[in-house]
């Protein structure tokens, strides 16, 4: 009930924005219908006058091709060349095309009388057009017709030559004449001519009168020549000419008539253009004025529609923006509750995210707590079993049992925190799942033997070789899923037997791995098989405090199934027992890597006995890794974990040889270093200095001698370092092997061997790598890069001694955060990320070498 006010609130805030939204869609959509219908309008009329611009221009083209049409014909007229008669034909026709378009467009009765005007027009051409031409054809046949008639008259009328008849007549007579010279010059023209003729005689006869002496009678013989010339060639000549004259006269006069006839048609010509021209002028004329009379009248109605859309908008924008207020104000009160139930929301996340991290830092710290113990417990009491009998050595198997199964509840809270958190990895490396199936039988069959039962197995292969089937994928997970199937079938199994079934199958690119569990126990009812998977549920609470138990085991193994995209469910029937099945999906692999088994070598160690030694470092494994080789080699050891402390006690005791780490809160070992040279009745002032540091470029400015410890480093490399420190030769160290990810063979040379000791080396580095884990997350959401700087230096030391290059590789990185400023906090986080993925997989895989060692 608590909730139901919040959930009205909300409900009423998405009423108001659902009802804003559609007021504004309603609004949004009448704006543009108004805005649509205006712009409708005004597109109209911008179509429309662009149509009567056509009109214009078509009757404007008319005018252009009666110009041309006049030209075309002219042109013709010079030169009669068909070529310029099909222009004008081309032109004419095009021109009555236009005129038809244009009666088309007005329909009015002025284009009718353009067409009138027009054939007429073109009829007054032709007509044109045909008097010159006919008139140049009659010049031709008339000059024609004039050569024509004067050869016919000629041939007719056989003319000849004209010709004359000479006569000739003598006249012979004598006379006497005087010898004067003066005589001739009185003589008249007659007489003149007379003797001229007669001297032609005389002369063209040859014959000489004597004209010596005066007084001299002479005979004069006086020829005279008469012609008579023939005039019938004149007379017909004279007829043929007259003839030609009156030919001419008549050509004239049809010329003349022609060129009068054409004279009258040219002027009709031009008197129909000029009224053609007139009337499509005037039809131009009275266009434009239409057009413009209708461009202002549109272009006023589209300014009257456009200021009455642009009210209408006005008024809904004002009623919208009026509402918009009002909706806005009722909106921004609910945002600004939601707001106050979003930060009491948000508090309560963040609160709930303590809390869960507290319950993880509670899990984890408590699986430590409670761990170690339980590693010495077990572990004594296995040594002391192997010691005592009888009783005690029940008593003693008691303790172990116990121990093994509180220690199995811690793991099952454990691997629940991780799930919740995330945290839980899965391994990719091949294994064959025949002996992931003969492991577990063979952990379950001394149970089985204690209660009687019978424990069966069938693998199916379904057609696949074993020894040549090999799976990717996590081996330890599906183990564990077995063993938890097969416990809970053990625990409620009182008689008959256990048996689990295991089939493969081939698919395209992976195997199937079904596993049945089928017991002959006590069965769950139908009703509560649904909750069987629930955390910490188990069917009946009678159950619970019979059988004891969390509850914890199927839900686990429900959500590992489910993690690895497989499924699980269960049959179950009161009386008669239950079978768990499970069914998932892996790759498959080339080869098996599971199970890897480690290879231990260690050197043996040197004599190093009665020496006074001093440890400052502030990583809380330094005393269980180095402690047990202290003892082994007979150091007296002393070990503090700030610099503060350490120099408290080299002011107080004897020591010959320290071993300082430079990084380290409150007092740094550079400062402890200066403090050491700078004063000089300090007691330990010629102190052996091991500097073991993480950084191999640091350098001590203080002029004292001093030894490098590399972190991380191995047992050779710390028992080289102490020897040459006192002067003394160690043993010859011989390298130990190491496996791809890490090695244990420095823990393993640390515990000496001993398998409790190791155990407790491996538990402690788990739980208290995890620990820091959770701090450098929590230092990476506060941003403190010192913090993070701080916790890889403690890392990087820790998994020194396992050799995982990969993980000191990115602690490195992270190490020197606070002097590399460009990094970003995402870039920090990836790293962060990254090293968390590494180091799952190694605390996974450290968690299969503890159960190597049970």
């Amino acid at each position: 009930m608590k909730n139901n006010p919040q959930q009205f609130n909300l409900q009423k805030t998405k009423l108001k924005v659902a009802a804003g939204y559609s007021f504004m869609l309603v609004v949004f959509v009448l704006s543009v219908f108004l805005v649509y219908r205006s712009f409708d309008a005004i597109i109209h009329s911008v179509e429309t006058m662009s149509e009567d611009n056509q009109e214009l221009e078509v009757a404007t083209e008319i005018s252009r091709g009666i110009v041309q049409i006049n030209n075309y014909s002219t042109i013709y007229t010079n030169t009669f060349k068909r070529a310029d008669y099909e222009r004008y034909i081309q032109e004419r026709a095009a021109v009555s095309k236009k005129i038809n378009t244009l009666n088309e467009q007005l329909k009015d009765a002025g284009t009718d009388s353009i067409k009138h005007y027009f054939k007429e027009y073109l009829r007054s051409i032709d007509t044109w057009i045909l008097l010159n031409d006919l008139s140049r054809k009659n010049d031709f046949n008339g000059i024609s017709q004039l050569i024509s008639l004067a050869e016919d008259s000629l041939s007719k009328a056989n003319l000849s030559i004209p010709y004359s008849s000479v006569k000739i007549i003598k006249e012979t007579t004598e006379r006497k004449e005087e010898n004067t010279f003066d005589t001739e010059n009185g003589l008249d023209d007659k007489s003149s001519s007379r003797k001229k003729r007669t001297k032609k005689s005389k002369d063209k006869k040859g014959k000489n009168t004597s004209d010596e002496g005066t007084g001299l009678t002479k005979t004069i013989t006086e020829i005279s020549v008469d012609t008579e010339i023939d005039t019938a060639y004149y007379r017909q000549m004279e007829e043929l000419i007259g003839k030609v004259k009156e030919t001419i006269s008549d050509a004239e006069r049809t010329k003349n008539y022609q060129k009068k006839k054409l004279r009258t048609t040219e002027l009709k010509l031009l008197e129909t253009q000029a009224l053609l021209v007139a009337k499509i002028n005037h039809i131009l004329s009275v266009i434009d004025v239409e057009n413009k009379k209708m461009i202002n009248q549109k272009l006023s109605v589209s300014k009257v529609m456009a200021e009455d859309a642009s009210k209408q908008l006005l008024y809904i924008l004002l009623v919208c923006l009026f509402i918009s207020l009002v909706f806005g104000h009722f909106v921004f009160s609910d945002i600004s509750r939601s707001s106050y139930y979003k930060a009491m929301l948000e508090k309560e996340k963040i609160e709930t995210e303590r809390l869960a991290k507290a319950k993880e830092d509670f899990l984890a710290n408590m699986s430590h707590e409670i761990r170690t113990p339980l590693t010495n417990i077990i572990g004594l009491s296995e040594q002391l079993s192997r010691r005592e009998s009888g009783e005690d050595k029940e008593k003693l198997n008691a303790i172990i049992t116990s121990s093994e199964h509180l220690r199995d509840i811690v793991n099952d809270i454990l691997d629940l925190s991780k799930i919740g958190a995330g945290l839980l990895k899965f391994e990719q490396i091949g294994f064959s799942v025949q002996s992931i199936i003969d492991e577990v039988l063979q952990m379950f069959q001394h149970g089985v033997n204690d209660k009687r039962l019978e424990l069966l197995a069938e693998v199916n292969w379904n057609g696949l070789i074993p020894e040549k089937t090999f799976f990717l994928g996590d081996p330890v997970r599906l183990k564990q899923l077995m063993i938890n199937l097969l416990s809970n079938s053990l625990k409620f199994t009182h008689e008959g037997h256990i048996k689990i079934s295991v089939s493969v199958t081939e698919a395209r690119s992976c195997y199937y791995i079904h596993c049945d569990v089928e017991d002959t126990g006590i069965g769950i009812d139908a009703e509560k098989q649904s909750e069987i998977f629930n955390d910490f549920t188990q069917a009946d609470q009678a159950i619970q405090r019979h059988f004891g138990g969390t509850g914890l085991g199927l839900s686990i193994s429900k959500k590992i199934v489910e993690l690895q995209g497989g499924r699980i469910w269960m049959e179950s029937e009161p009386g008669k027992g239950s079978v768990f099945s499970f069914r998932i999906p892996y790759r498959k692999a080339k080869e098996a890597e599971y199970p890897v088994r480690d290879t231990i070598n260690y050197a043996a160690v040197g004599q190093l006995k009665g020496k006074k030694l001093l440890v400052a470092d502030d990583d809380k494994m330094i005393p269980v890794v180095l402690s047990p080789l202290f003892n082994q080699w007979g150091i007296e050891y002393t070990i503090c974990h700030s610099s503060v402390e350490a120099w408290q006690l080299l002011q107080e005791k004897q020591f010959d040889i320290l071993i300082l780490d430079l990084n380290m809160p409150e007092m740094s070992g550079y400062e402890l270093v200066e403090r050491l040279n700078g004063n000089e009745n300090i007691l330990n002032k010629g102190i052996r200095l091991i500097i073991c540091s993480g950084n191999l470029t640091v350098e001590i400015k203080e002029p004292v001698s001093y030894e490098m410890l590399p972190k991380p480093f191995k047992k050779k490399e710390l028992l080289e370092v102490l020897c040459r420190s006192i002067e003394e030769t160690g043993e010859t160290i011989h390298p130990v092997s190491e496996t791809d990810a890490y090695t244990l063979n420095n823990f393993i040379a640390f515990a000496n061997n001993d398998a409790t000791t190791l155990r407790m080396f491996i538990e402690t580095f788990i739980a208290q790598t995890q620990n820091e884990l959770m701090e450098m997350e929590q230092f990476l959401r506060q941003g403190n890069r010192d913090q993070i700087s701080e916790v890889a230096h403690k890392l990087k030391n820790t998994f020194g001694q396992l050799e995982a290059h990969e993980v000191i590789r990115i602690l490195s990185c992270l190490e020197s955060i606070t002097e590399e400023k460009e990094l970003t906090q995402q870039e920090i986080s990836d790293h962060i990320a990254g090293l968390k993925q590494v180091v799952a997989e190694i605390l996974t895989s450290l968690e299969k070498d503890l159960k190597q060692l049970d």
